[in-house]
């Protein structure tokens, strides 16, 4: 899994989100302490165009992204099933390289040895 770093309105959220940073600040949910309507400068979305006060970037593999929305971020990021197209947003499965939404789409592609759970 790539390592995420996400900023925004005066907070940090990274992987583990709900847990506590140096300096006593909350990652995640309820972090925002009203720093973004302080702020001057706005957040544009780099996928919309649309400039936001509550707006947030992303730290990932070395490059910094900026979003109004996590669906921007989503349609950027998110890795895309092989087999029907879709973004992946939950676990998904990835086999060589090969990202799949499920083990449907997986053996719809000839990949066998996935499964979505083991019983």
């Amino acid at each position: 899994m790539r390592p995420l770093r996400a900023t925004g309105g005066g907070a940090t959220m990274e992987e583990g989100c709900g847990t506590p940073v140096a300096g006593g600040r909350l990652r995640g949910p309820g972090a925002f302490d009203g720093a973004a309507e302080r702020r001057t400068a706005m957040t544009v979305c780099e996928v919309c165009g649309n400039d936001y006060a509550r707006g947030f970037d992303v730290h990932i593999d070395g490059a910094v992204h900026s979003f109004d929305c996590v669906e921007c971020a989503a349609h950027l990021l998110a890795p895309t099933c092989e087999n029907c197209r879709c973004r992946i947003l939950g676990h998904g499965l990835e086999a060589a390289g090969r990202f799949f939404c499920c083990a449907h789409c997986a053996r719809t592609r000839g990949v066998r040895e996935l499964a979505d759970s083991v019983a």
